[in-house]
């Protein structure tokens, strides 16, 4: 099946307004400007244009550039008059009979009205005249200052999408015999629709110099938001426009570069997937062969089978599809790859593999081969099968192959089989056993053996275990084995001996017999890494087994160089915070430290809102002995505020809450202290306010998000600033800051003053 986009809808505040008039006050008019303020976004404010229904004003004036960058980026919103509103407004504004069009400022001003249809240029003019200036040309402004700044660069490319998707929607919409009727694009319209060349640059070029732009910066590959960008794109056309190829070309190259150090990426792949989708026409054995199969990894992997299935059935090369999905799905589904997945692994990659499979067997006319196949896939889903063979496979095939297939006719008759049983999952080798038995006068140069060099690789507990046998145990052993009543020591594997002895054994000895049945993971990590130095998910792999590990000294220099390398968090326990159980060595850590946060500060001045790269160097901080202000660093970079991470602060939700946890679990008082009144003075008071603002007529989930909104605001700003101001005895800012919030929201204020009474733990 080709790949779809699913496209997000754009945020429409004011289309909730119906439901919100239908039990409005007597003033319609009071309710939109209470309305209006209330739903403004602090980083895009909106104005509202208000239009008769039956005149939505299409018209060619909708092509303006600067008004569709306007109206892209949800600068401008359009909609109609509620019952009895517009009559409201005429009494108030001293209207002539008829009907009007209103403009509304963010704070619920009126500030131009008319009755003929409204210039784009009258509109915009009048919303300059508040004092706003475009968000295209301010971002602009900022991108000549800062041309590495991506955050910035990748709003340009979403919104240069936007724009020429709104280009192509309002000349598809003037062309309709009754724009009134017309229902816009649809997807499959979108992919035939061909750019004319004469066009091509007027409604692409801005697009082709954005994502040049955006992948002229350095990690580009890992922006979160991929995908809606190329949403952006697709609606307007890119699949069909020929001066796109070339930067759709380059940044599906840029990808698999990635994928070769992140294989099992999704990100990546999805993104990958939608650039062949949209034109890159790449051929995707080369990728497929360079990517190296991690120890105990599925290759490729399962994140890859969706996007690689549909790369080769476009170019309708079903030899290599087959291969392909045959050599993955046998790999995948082996033991030596099951044991160390989930239970739901072999039904992931039947629904994977196992489709790409068969649906390559089917293309190429194989059918006795397919119906062997689907014995195998019968076996392997098992119970589930009937509801999956019928409910999901059967309809995926019929999409290629036709209802009438015989195939796709035998799935949707599997709903009426027997299910067979459940295919045993199989379970790694049980982990090796060292045991003494009785009490030899080496006992306690055996007890020392495990702290020894010689089993740093293996996995304490689960690849091996010192504990003794009981009582039971022993007897049956050495009933088993002849042994008498003297003190000896055993290495077992389940119920296997596969060593024994009377005097206290070498450790090399034991350690290579171990190694005889098996190398353990890190060392399998370790060989791997050193033919694949640049495979990041490999080191990111053996840094989160290295972390369980610590404190061990001997293995924390590889830890380091994973960090290092990598980048990943290093500090941070299984249940978030700080480990108490492991201080890193400071004589190790401190030195690479400098260079290590050097390398972190240059990535956040181009990736500000990366709550990852925020993660790194807090941990990088901690070790290298000077901690440095995470407020002072966020002060001095170049921060474009974009809205697709939330927040209301200078930066994300997700990193004022990461910073903010981190900076009280370190007892950082002063610097929580500093961070808080940032994000409180950056932005967050100003939400607050808004969303103490009146708005009886919410419904439940609209109530239900202004909550949450506040709730985690409170959770993860004021609280925590509460808390530093106490630790810090500032109570005159203590009590100016429970008056702001009081100003705000009494109730919200009640709850901290309960809090600030309670006197702070360890004070």
């Amino acid at each position: 099946m080709p790949l779809r986009l699913v496209l997000p809808r754009p945020i429409l505040p004011l289309l909730l307004a119906p439901a919100l008039f239908a039990h409005a006050p007597s003033d319609p008019a009071e309710t939109r400007i209470a309305w209006v303020k209330a739903l403004q976004d602090s980083a895009v404010p909106f104005f509202t244009l208000l239009r008769p229904r039956e005149h939505r004003f299409h018209g060619a004036w909708e092509l303006d550039p600067d008004y569709s960058r306007v109206a892209m980026a949800r600068e401008l919103v359009g909609t109609d008059f509620e019952d009895g509103e517009a009559q409201a407004w005429a009494s108030r504004l001293g209207w002539t009979p008829g009907p009007h069009w209103l403009l509304l400022s963010p704070d619920g001003e009126a500030l131009l009205s008319g009755m003929r249809t409204p210039e784009s240029g009258s509109l915009l003019d009048a919303m300059r005249g508040t004092g706003w200036r475009p968000r295209f040309e301010r971002r602009a402004s900022f991108l000549r200052e800062h041309p590495d700044q991506g955050d910035a660069r990748a709003e340009d490319l979403y919104q240069a999408g936007r724009f020429a998707s709104h280009r192509a929607v309002v000349e598809h919409r003037l062309s309709a015999p009754d724009p009134e009727k017309d229902k816009g694009l649809d997807a499959e319209w979108v992919d035939k629709r061909l750019t004319p060349p004469d066009q091509d640059q007027a409604q692409w070029g801005p697009a082709v110099e954005a994502m040049d732009a955006f992948m002229n910066v350095e990690g580009w590959q890992e922006y979160p938001h991929l995908l809606l960008m190329q949403a952006a794109l697709q609606v307007g056309g890119a699949k069909n426009s020929g001066i796109l190829k070339g930067p759709i070309r380059r940044f599906q190259a840029g990808l698999e570069a990635s994928l070769q150090a992140r294989p099992s990426d999704p990100h990546l792949w999805e993104a990958w997937g939608t650039a062949d989708y949209l034109g890159a026409g790449s051929d995707p054995q080369p990728l497929v062969d360079d990517l190296a199969a991690m120890p105990r990894a599925p290759w490729p992997p399962l994140a890859a089978a969706p996007y690689l299935d549909y790369a080769f059935s476009q170019r309708k090369d079903w030899i290599g599809l087959e291969a392909l999905a045959g050599r993955a799905y046998a790999d995948a589904m082996s033991p030596s790859i099951r044991a160390y997945q989930s239970k739901s692994f072999a039904a992931e990659v039947v629904s994977h593999w196992g489709f790409s499979r068969l649906h390559a067997l089917a293309a190429e006319g194989r059918e006795t081969e397919a119906l062997a196949f689907v014995k195998e896939l019968r076996a392997a889903v098992g119970r589930r099968w009937p509801e999956y063979a019928s409910s999901s496979l059967a309809p995926s095939l019929e999409f290629y192959l036709g209802k009438d297939d015989a195939l796709v006719k035998a799935l949707v008759a599997a709903k009426d089989d027997q299910a067979p049983l459940d295919a045993p999952q199989p379970d790694p080798p049980p982990p090796f056993r060292l045991a003494l038995l009785g009490h030899p006068d080496w006992e306690q140069g055996w007890s020392s053996l495990a702290e020894l060099p010689a089993f740093d690789a293996w996995e304490p507990g689960g690849e091996l275990v010192w504990r003794s046998l009981n009582a039971q145990e022993e007897m049956s052993l050495r009933a088993r084995r002849g042994w008498g009543k003297g003190p000896r020591w055993v290495l077992m594997r389940g119920g296997e001996v596969l060593a024994t002895g009377a005097t206290l054994p070498r450790p090399a000895f034991l350690a290579d017999r171990m190694r005889a049945e098996g190398l353990p993971y890190l060392e399998q990590l370790d060989a791997f890494i050193r033919v694949h130095p640049d495979h990041l998910e490999a080191r990111e792999t053996r840094l989160h087994l290295l972390c369980t590990r610590m404190p061990n000294a001997r293995l924390e220099a590889t830890l380091l160089e994973d960090a290092r390398a990598t980048f990943s968090p290093f500090l941070e326990g299984a249940e978030g915070g700080l480990r108490k159980d492991w201080t890193p060595r400071k004589d190790l850590w401190a030195p690479a430290a400098v260079k290590v946060m050097t390398e972190l500060e240059s990535q956040l001045a181009r990736w500000p809102e990366r709550v990852n790269l925020w993660r790194a160097w807090m941990d990088w901080v901690k070790v290298s002995g000077h901690p440095r202000s995470p407020t002072r660093l966020m002060e001095g970079l170049a921060i474009w505020k974009t809205r697709l991470d939330g927040g209301a602060g200078p930066l994300s939700d997700a990193v004022l809450s990461f910073v903010a946890a981190r900076l009280k679990d370190e007892g950082r008082w002063a610097d929580l202290e500093d961070w808080c009144q940032a994000f409180w003075e950056g932005g967050v008071r100003e939400d607050l306010a808004r969303l103490a603002l009146s708005a009886p007529l919410l419904d439940e989930d609209q109530r239900k998000g202004r909550g949450e909104k506040k709730e985690r605001y409170t959770r993860d700003l004021l609280l925590p600033y509460e808390e530093a101001l106490q630790r810090l005895g500032q109570a005159a800012r203590l009590k100016a800051l429970l008056q702001e919030v009081s100003d705000l929201d009494p109730a919200l204020a009640k709850r901290l003053t309960a809090s600030s009474n309670s006197p702070p733990p360890g004070r």
